[in-house]
């Protein structure tokens, strides 16, 4: 299990550049990419899924080569294999959870899914406590199940990892405590990386396990967080302001 990311983009909008240069690497269970509003982290979930076009770089996960300008290799999105839950979740509205979460399995040419594809969305139902809504649309369910239903969808093809964008941002703070244990339990159910976008401290605290900090575009900084004290990859101490952003998850005052 390991997530190795190379890459390197220019965007232009309104008039103005956007350069996107990221290197990490990971092997953890759980790794967080943390930074401010427009430091690229969205626009990176994009290019490992394929969602958005990458000039130059390398992306492996689990040792299978998704992109490599290089050696000439684009793999199409929809065969990297990767699980992505949008951050408002991305459900259509005029279907109900059940088929929601059998979507990707659906034939142009009829609704209703195979037998194994159908276990296979009965089972997530099971997982997820949502098997009670399977006949409900979107609107009519809170906003936990719908994101159950989101990560139930991401994962009915069985990825290779997990792409999570901000998920939590929209859950009420006692939601948000709940979804984080829960997410966890997916993990060590599933058994597959995840790569979690996150604005909260307190996510970093509970279910981080690497930090990866971008600014601007750049990786300032990667950090094991489940060997306190913290260090970084070179097993040098890490920076002031990462180490603030840590004292903060963890409820401390750095002052």
């Amino acid at each position: 299990m390991g997530v190795e990311v190379d890459v390197q983009q220019t965007f232009r909008s309104g008039g103005h550049d956007f350069s996107l240069n990221i290197q990490f690497s990971c092997d953890e269970n759980i790794t967080v990419l943390f930074g401010q509003s427009g430091a690229g982290k969205s626009l990176l979930l994009k290019i490992i899924a394929g969602l958005q076009d990458t000039q130059t770089g390398k992306i492996v996960i689990n040792g299978r080569v998704l992109f490599d300008s290089s050696e000439g290799i684009n793999i199409p999105s929809r065969y990297r294999r990767i699980g992505f839950l949008f951050q408002d979740y991305a459900l259509f509205p005029h279907m109900t959870v059940g088929e929601n979460i059998g979507f990707s399995k659906r034939s142009i040419f009829s609704k209703r899914l195979i037998e194994k594809d159908a276990e296979r969305v009965r089972e997530l139902l099971e997982i997820f406590q949502i098997k009670d809504f399977s006949k409900k649309y979107p609107s009519e369910i809170s906003g936990g199940q719908r994101q159950r239903v989101g990560l139930a969808r991401a994962l009915l093809q069985k990825p290779d990892i997990l792409l999570l964008d901000e998920p939590f941002s929209a859950l009420d703070p006692l939601l948000r405590i709940q979804m984080r244990a829960e997410l966890k339990k997916i993990q060590s159910i599933f058994n597959i990386p995840i790569l979690f976008i996150t604005h909260d401290p307190q996510d970093v605290a509970e279910l981080g396990e690497r930090l990866v900090l971008i600014k601007q575009g750049l990786v300032s900084g990667s950090v094991d967080l489940s060997n306190p004290p913290y260090r970084d990859s070179l097993g040098k101490p890490v920076r002031p302001e990462i180490r603030k952003i840590l004292l903060s998850a963890a409820g401390v005052s750095s002052a």
